[in-house]
């Protein structure tokens, strides 16, 4: 009785073109309450001591680096990060590193996440969100696999549902997809090497290291206060497997040589023509294309989506809105992609709190 009126209300709601929670795509499986219990691990003297080092090098902003008009962080992009960070940037321009490692190690309870993620952020509550819950109900919808695959640091005060391998975070379901249809496109190639471009704090990318099975290249490329964040992450879970780049030479070493393991490559997008110059198999973008002027994206993409590129996968607006900081997205579907590629899908992202204006869209090389 109970499942034949949810049917005949959903049914009915979409007979008159009324939303419906995106949690009803799939049977929800997982159930209980947020784990929010506090558990802090320090930061490794390691991983701090290279963060300050590459700090030396980079300006938060880039100012006082060498870098292209189009890789300036400027506008509404520059005026979110400092109007939702100011703790953190406060922190690194003052040199004060221990109040810097703080917030890393709360990062998933305090402003450092800000932006990287789409679901609800630490408020003591541990009543799950319905989109959490649909997006893992998704990934086992979708890749066949459980729940308990899905990768979990314990590292940034993590808080969520728990699985057997740890606590599950707001975005594993859909990194956990994300991941899954990467792999997918380089299944059976030897060493591959993945490119993803604006990184956040690197959760799709651990992710696809988590399933990945054999060697891989993933480089991280982005804005130097996101890739520090990434940095950590990656580096307390893979201390053994990850490099930040502090300057050209040494991106220009790594990506010349054969990959041979798990290799991550964290790397400034001031850096990013440097990549152009070599073979990536699947280049991936989430959101931020979107999110830059038209000039910008375009420098990108013309710089990037070229023979040497194999598949192009990109999740962005094709609804824009203006956000707080007064500037628009840009259309997905304007996109300039070079002759080089053609678009073989486009699909809604419903996995996603944005699903109802995001797309994901599939390029491939033309031969």
């Amino acid at each position: 009785m109970k499942n034949w009126l949810k049917k005949y209300l959903l049914n009915y709601l979409l007979t008159k073109n009324l939303d419906i929670v995106k949690v009803a795509y799939f049977d929800t499986t997982i159930r209980g309450k947020l784990n929010i219990h506090s558990n802090i691990e320090c930061i490794s003297d390691k991983t701090i001591n290279n963060l300050i080092s590459f700090f030396e090098k980079f300006d938060l902003m880039y100012q006082g680096n060498e870098v292209n008009k189009e890789l300036e962080i400027r506008g509404g992009w520059k005026a979110l990060i400092e109007d939702s960070m100011p703790n953190v940037l406060k922190s690194i321009r003052n040199k004060d590193w221990k109040t810097y490692s703080s917030l890393l190690e709360s990062m998933f309870r305090n402003e450092v996440i800000y932006g990287l993620w789409d679901y609800k952020f630490f408020d003591n509550s541990d009543k799950p969100p319905a989109d959490y819950l649909a997006s893992i109900d998704g990934y086992q919808f979708i890749t066949g696999r459980s729940v308990d695959s899905l990768f979990t640091s314990k590292f940034g005060n993590p808080w969520g549902l728990e699985s057997k391998q740890g606590l599950i975070s707001m975005i594993a379901g859909d990194a956990g997809v994300k991941a899954f249809n990467i792999m997918n496109l380089i299944n059976g190639k030897s060493g591959p090497v993945v490119l993803d471009l604006g990184s956040g704090y690197g959760a799709d990318m651990m992710e696809l290291a988590n399933s990945f099975i054999g060697p891989i290249r993933i480089i991280l490329c982005d804005i130097p206060i996101t890739l520090a964040t990434a940095y950590f992450q990656i580096s307390m879970n893979f201390p053994d497997n990850v490099t930040l780049i502090e300057n050209r030479d040494d991106l220009a070493v790594i990506m010349s040589s054969p990959v041979t393991k798990l290799e991550f490559i964290l790397t400034p997008s001031i850096f990013v023509d440097e990549l152009s110059k070599f073979d990536i198999d699947v280049l991936h973008n989430h959101g931020s294309l979107a999110e830059m002027d038209f000039e910008t994206a375009n420098f990108y993409l013309n710089l990037l989506v070229t023979k040497r590129l194999g598949h192009f996968l990109e999740m962005n607006a094709a609804a824009p809105h203006i956000w707080d900081t007064k500037f628009t997205e840009l259309d997905c579907k304007n996109f300039l992609i070079p002759s080089t590629h053609y678009l073989i899908s486009r699909t809604p992202m419903f996995l996603s709190s944005k699903g109802k204006r995001y797309t994901q869209s599939l390029y491939a090389q033309v031969h």
